[in-house]
Parts: structure tokens; sequence; C-alpha cells
């Protein structure tokens, strides 16, 4: 039984919780168009639960020109997603990234 007179430890960090790797990893998979199925056996995550992360993190599958390096847009798509999958700026693994995304 939880004594309600102790504070809950909000330090913890949810079982299932996303890493960034993951995150960018996921949007990298995710806007390459690989299946929802193919992606949440990847992780060993539910279906239902990678679409609401991809969701969260604002991936919205786009489809490209049948050449998309005319217009560049494979390189704009990729660079929003992990844009937007990797939500710390002040991670050192993702600041190489980051400058190269500007």
């Amino acid at each position: 039984m939880v004594n309600a007179t102790q504070p809950k430890d909000t330090n913890r960090v949810p079982k299932n919780a996303w890493s960034p790797v993951q995150d960018a990893e996921l949007a990298r998979r995710y806007m390459a168009g690989e299946s929802v199925d193919s992606i949440a056996a990847f992780f060993s995550r539910s279906v239902p639960g990678v679409t609401t992360r991809a969701n969260t993190l604002g991936l919205r599958r786009r489809k490209l020109k049948a050449d998309p390096s005319n217009e560049g847009n494979a390189v704009w798509v990729i660079g929003a997603a992990l844009r937007s999958a990797i939500p710390e700026v002040d991670q050192p693994f993702a600041q190489d990234l980051l400058d190269l995304l500007k």
C-alpha cells in the first residue's frame, strides 16, 4: 500500500519510454515508408504504440514525386522528421546532426 503522505517520484522514467535514438530511428523508418507492423516488430512494441509515438512526434508520411532528387523533397522530409524526433538540443550525440540539418 502506498502512503499518501509520501511524495511521488517525479524523476522516474516510464518503463516503455522512447529514447531520442529510438525516436530518430522511428522517424527514419516511418518517413521511408516502412510498414508500421515492421517498425513495431523492430522495436518490440505494439502497432498502436508506434502509431501514437509517430503522431506525438508530428511525423507524417508524405508522397514524394517519382524522382525526389529533382525537387529535393526527400532531403527536406527526412530532415524535418529528424528535427522533430530529436527534442533535446543539449544532448551531445545529436548536436552534430542538428548542425548538419540547419
